[in-house]
């Protein structure tokens, strides 16, 4: 019996020179967890220790989970590797599970796994018929980012909506976090253009800013983006920011998640009747028209103008962000584009999306740097 001194605490696979079959497959379906990716972009040396692990169940009746598939290459992959094997995957982007394809013996689900009762309510549904995972493989959130306080944030931030029934629009100036796309309530990023923010805003009678500036635009316009009738509570850690531009019925500087955990609880106690039900009628209606439910319409205008040339900026930026890895970080300069981009480009972290926070020329690769060495 080896001493304590001689204990391995570790091995060390170098898998330089080596390419197993699930190599191959993986490959063949796009997704990163194999350097041999042959389309280029983002990829991860998993795949040979996944062989050295899997290799004896792959041909056994076995019931195979994956969290995170997103577009499921992966899936495909694992259709392939697993012979007799039930392939499920769970993921919280209904986007981009609509595009995996239809397999035998697999089944994809809509489950947001970081909310413990999501998951805990997909695995007792996968696994009602007494038949356990015998593998269970976790690729969702995995970054760090994914749980740092600005997501914890928007938890609260999206919990809110939902409280409310308020619709949910993303700043003009996109310098700043993200709302996440997939949101029943989100709506969409608001334009720098004076009349098109004045009539989207029309509908409303108070307008809650968090954190953002409120309505930052770049050209002057003789029309307030604004509509008059609107009341504005803005909640922001800057204080230069409120009041600054427009007339503000509550200015409050304070933290904002914070306040958002002290407010919560205060709006479930003692909401009345009436307000849960008004609430919920209108998350009902947004569930009807959102970001999501118009995402298809735009790639149908898109695809429609396919063989026009030059291509028109919504084909080309359907094209590019249907390929952009999960994890990706966008920066924006697309100037003429600005418009299109937002309608196609899917964003779940609240840090994958800036932009410049005023008018100019030049900021995209400078800014891309920065942002590389800050989230490397």
């Amino acid at each position: 019996m080896a001493s304590e001194d001689h204990v391995c605490n570790s091995i060390v696979l170098d898998s330089t020179h080596a390419v197993s079959e699930l190599c191959v497959f993986c490959a063949k379906s796009g997704t990163d967890k194999c350097v041999l990716r042959f389309e280029g972009g983002h990829r991860h040396p998993y795949t040979v220790p996944y062989s050295l692990l899997f290799e004896t169940m792959r041909r056994k009746p076995i019931k195979f989970l994956e969290l995170g598939v997103f577009r499921g290459a992966s899936i495909v992959a694992w259709r392939n590797y697993f012979e007799k094997g039930r392939i499920y995957g769970y993921d919280n982007d209904a986007t981009a599970l609509s595009a995996i394809p239809t397999l035998p013996d697999v089944q994809c689900s809509l489950v947001d796994v970081s909310k413990r009762e999501n998951l805990v309510a997909a695995l007792q549904r996968d696994t009602a018929d007494g038949e356990l995972f015998d593998i269970i493989l976790d690729d969702a959130a995995h970054e760090r980012r994914a749980f740092t306080r600005r997501q914890a944030l928007f938890g609260l931030a999206s919990e809110l909506a939902t409280t409310l029934g308020a619709a949910v629009f993303q700043e003009p100036v996109p310098y700043n976090a993200s709302f996440p796309t997939d949101h029943p309530s989100y709506q969409g990023m608001l334009t720098r253009s004076q009349e098109n923010v004045r009539a989207t805003l029309e509908p409303y009678d108070l307008i809650l800013c968090l954190g953002a500036d409120l309505l930052r635009m770049s050209v002057y316009s003789p029309v307030e983006p604004l509509p008059a009738h609107a009341r504005v509570l803005h909640l922001s850690e800057r204080p230069w920011e409120l009041g600054k531009n427009y007339n503000t019925e509550a200015a409050i500087a304070a933290n904002v998640r914070e306040t958002l955990r002290a407010l919560l609880p205060v709006l479930h106690n003692h909401a009345k009747a009436d307000d849960r039900a008004a609430a919920q009628q209108r998350n009902q209606a947004l569930t009807t028209d959102n970001w999501t439910q118009r995402y298809p319409q735009r790639v149908a205008i898109a695809q429609s103008q396919a063989a026009q040339r030059p291509l028109t900026a919504p084909t080309m930026l359907w094209h590019l962000t249907r390929e952009l890895p999960r994890e990706v970080i966008v920066v924006e300069e697309a100037l003429t584009s600005t418009h299109a981009l937002p309608h196609y480009l899917q964003r779940q972290d609240p840090d994958s999306f800036f932009g410049l926070a005023s008018g100019g020329l030049g900021f995209a690769i400078p800014g891309a740097v920065g942002i590389s060495l800050a989230k490397p």
